[in-house]
């Protein structure tokens, strides 16, 4: 009888111990837990515009049953721990809860608010927060972030969009260069002289025209990988003309023949008309006699 009671002992002492971890684990996993935020405990750079931060929890805290006490959880404090004005909103998924900064003095209605830069701040929550499985965090837990620089990052921005600009003009300057050079020696490839490079360099007619072929055949393979295309020398002479400018043609306006100051539809009348021809006829009655006693006594003294 002790011999078979021996061995039943140590078989239920084994079977405790083995079940013992995993009622312990069982108890573990069945307990609430904050799973992860965004922002996580201790990071830097939250923005201080819209701010908000997303918790995860590993069981629904969200449910109408418990939201109402469990919303009163969540507080946010800053660095000498005074409350900050702050709202827990639902997520749409199960267990996210989202805490924004509202905008001081009056309710964000879902706004968020903006947060003082470079400054810390903790999100608190409270250890009664509950779930729908009863369950409750057990004990207080906190994240703590520190905002942005917004002077540093402003400065930060200007500097690399001055960079930015910079090496744009610069590249551009670049293209130019390389582009005027480039089409400066296609230039002197297409004007080579065989005879002159014969002369300088004394070699024969034919290993001039040879070496400049060969040129001009880097130069094609160059462009052309470019892809470009190998102009002509007319074409780059035309290319180089500078604009012809062309002057102003001025305009003329002809009539027909003079007209009458009436015919603009003037009513004015000077008289000079009248008076002119009064005076040519007077002129003529005076001058008449005068022409013909000139003429006889002319005569008379040819006489």
């Amino acid at each position: 009888m002790k011999k078979i009671a021996k061995p039943l002992f140590i078989a239920a002492i084994l079977a405790a111990l083995a079940l013992a971890p995993i009622t312990s684990v069982s108890a573990a996993e069945s307990s609430l837990k904050l799973s992860s935020s965004i922002p996580e405990n201790g990071d830097k750079g939250m923005p201080v515009e819209n701010a908000g931060i997303k918790l995860y929890f590993n069981e629904d805290v969200t449910d109408d049953k418990v939201w109402d006490a469990n919303k009163a959880q969540f507080k946010l404090v800053d660095s000498e721990g005074k409350s900050v004005a702050s709202a827990a909103y639902k997520g749409k998924e199960e267990g996210y809860v989202l805490v924004l900064a509202e905008p001081a003095g009056e309710g964000s209605n879902g706004r968020p608010g903006s947060l003082k830069s470079k400054a810390e701040y903790t999100l608190e929550i409270g250890s009664d927060l509950q779930s729908t499985e009863g369950n409750t965090l057990g004990e207080k837990a906190s994240i703590g972030f520190l905002t942005t620089d917004v002077d540093f990052n402003m400065k930060l921005n200007v500097i690399m969009m001055v960079a930015m600009m910079v090496g744009m003009f610069g590249l551009m300057i670049f293209n130019n260069v390389r582009k005027a050079k480039a089409e400066a020696e296609v230039e002197a490839v297409l004007r080579a002289n065989p005879y002159k490079i014969a002369k300088d360099k004394g070699i024969s007619v034919d290993e001039a025209k040879t070496l400049i072929e060969k040129k001009r055949a880097k130069t094609q393979k160059s462009i052309e990988a470019g892809g470009g295309k190998m102009p002509t020398l007319e074409e780059l002479r035309e290319k180089n003309k500078p604009p012809r400018i062309e002057k102003p043609k001025k305009k003329t306006y002809k009539v027909s023949g003079p007209k009458p100051v009436s015919a603009a539809g003037s009513k004015y009348r000077t008289g000079r008309k009248a008076n002119a021809k009064a005076a040519n006829k007077a002129n003529n009655q005076s001058g008449g006699g005068q022409k013909k006693g000139s003429k006889g006594q002319q005569k008379k003294k040819k006489k």
